[in-house]
């Protein structure tokens, strides 16, 4: 029986429509002739986007299916390999919190 598994940049990156959706969060738009694409099940990409479905209800029904989705190579750097863009998003959420309690 063949292999019928998608290569990484076959699959539909995960965040595409939430760059679309939510341009204020400076995700870099997703660019379909990247060379580098990465499973959207690796182990730390899960952990991030559990965090990140806090935030962006649209990836919560996505989470038993990653497997069927890729990274764009940015993407990854910038939610799983760094920690600066959730560091800076969990803090803008915060800020915003406080603010709307505020009022």
């Amino acid at each position: 029986m063949a292999n019928t598994k998608k290569t990484d940049k076959n699959l539909t990156c995960l965040f595409k429509d939430i760059t679309d959706k939510y341009p204020e969060r400076q995700l870099a738009p997703c660019k379909t002739d990247s060379r580098i694409w990465r499973h959207a099940s690796s182990h730390a990409a899960v952990e991030r986007i559990i965090e990140l479905a806090k935030y962006f209800p649209e990836l919560s029904p996505l989470i038993n299916s990653l497997e069927d989705f890729s990274l764009y190579e940015k993407h990854y750097n910038q939610i799983v390999a760094t920690e600066y863009f959730c560091e800076n998003f969990f803090n803008l959420e915060t800020l915003s919190t406080k603010k709307n309690k505020r009022r």
